[in-house]
């Protein structure tokens, strides 16, 4: 029988799987588990009271010159945007958050894998702006490389792109940011900016633009699952509440989940309209990260990737998300050297009726 491996073992808290059809008149059948994932075998302690939290620790700091509040000038002096760059799941990642005076806006998500030790990062902006990179700190710099293809709206073709992105702290508590590559063979410096600490930064507002959502309806795959949640298990224990949400005009969708036991999860998942398949990063108070990505088939969302353990192994992991009547199920899977799949986990999502209330709330809401 495949061992599961450590992310998805603390994916849902308890991770107790599901056999059983969820009891609200859906059809949607769950596939059967060979066995309920205890607590004590994901590592966790019988009491749900704690997780392993080993951030801050080694590695985890790479990215700390970055946090802060930012004013952007180009080489020429001139001021351009402002971000600000933050800490969230207890120190394990890095969150930025870009705007331009023209109202050009993105959000990044930067994780440090312990099991690697290599930094992720996924960037998304509201113009379909996307890089999807990773590396780890070269002497007192962060370069993260990135190799996709994009949609070139200039000649209205897709090419690809090749990449690398370089933070460079300076001794005045400055840093520096250059982007270099390719795009289509041709050698280009895609990015070149000075970031300036400033308190308060003066943001200017984001600008609306269609595109993701209107236009391109991949985008709005997943409304579905927008919202204030009440996360499930086996015989409807609550393991945890959940807040999914968009952004940058639709262009992201972010899903936080927070677990009884104090387990912190993160995701970004964007919509590559280039490819037709979504992207998911996921980072765990943990110290733990996933990358997935796949294709919305039918009413379900299926997402597959790799799994590096700290032992060595690798574990390759399927994540489904589908609506189930007024519910959402997500189930996570790890496949055997057969090439059998196998359910670990299964969370039922059940809508809260006040927005906002957490698994320790007070006031009602359920």
């Amino acid at each position: 029988m495949t061992r599961p491996s450590s992310l998805v073992l603390g994916l849902l808290a308890l991770a107790a799987s599901c056999s059983e059809p969820m009891p609200t008149g859906s059809k949607v059948q769950l596939a059967p588990a060979e066995s309920a994932i205890s607590t004590l075998q994901a590592g966790l302690g019988d009491d749900l009271r704690a997780v392993p939290r080993p951030c801050p620790a080694p590695g985890t700091d790479g990215f700390d010159f970055w946090v802060g509040e930012w004013q952007l000038r180009r080489p020429t002096g001139e001021l351009f945007a402002t971000t600000i760059v933050s800490e969230a799941l207890d120190g394990c990642v890095v969150m930025e958050d870009f705007i331009n005076t023209s109202g050009n806006q993105a959000r990044s998500l930067s994780a440090y894998d312990a099991a690697t030790g290599t930094w992720h990062q996924i960037y998304q902006d509201n113009l379909l702006g996307n890089w999807r990179l990773a590396g780890g700190v070269d002497g007192m710099a962060m370069e993260l490389a990135s190799d996709q293809q994009i949609f070139n709206f200039t000649t209205q073709t897709f090419q690809h792109r090749d990449a690398v992105s370089t933070w460079t702290p300076g001794p005045d508590g400055t840093v520096a940011q250059r982007i270099v590559g390719t795009l289509a063979g041709t050698p280009l410096t895609f990015f070149d900016a000075r970031y300036e600490p400033v308190s308060d930064p003066v943001r200017a507002q984001p600008s609306v633009f269609p595109f993701c959502q209107f236009v391109i309806a991949g985008f709005r795959q997943l409304d579905f699952w927008l919202g204030d949640w009440e996360v499930l298990a086996e015989h409807d224990i609550t393991v945890g509440d959940a807040r999914v949400t968009t952004d940058l005009n639709g262009c992201m969708v972010q899903a936080d989940f927070r677990g009884v036991n104090g387990l912190l999860r993160r995701s970004f998942l964007v919509y590559d309209f280039p490819t037709g398949e979504w992207y998911r990063y996921m980072a765990a108070n943990t110290g733990e990260f996933v990358k997935l990505s796949g294709p919305w088939v039918g009413a379900v969302l299926t997402l597959t990737g790799i799994d590096e353990t700290a032992s060595g192994r690798s574990v390759e992991v399927r994540n489904t998300v589908r609506p189930a009547g007024d519910r959402v199920v997500e189930t996570w899977e790890t496949k055997s050297p057969s090439g059998s799949w196998r359910v670990v986990a299964t969370g039922r999502y059940r809508r809260r009726r006040c927005a906002g209330s957490t698994v320790s709330s007070t006031d009602g809401c359920s």
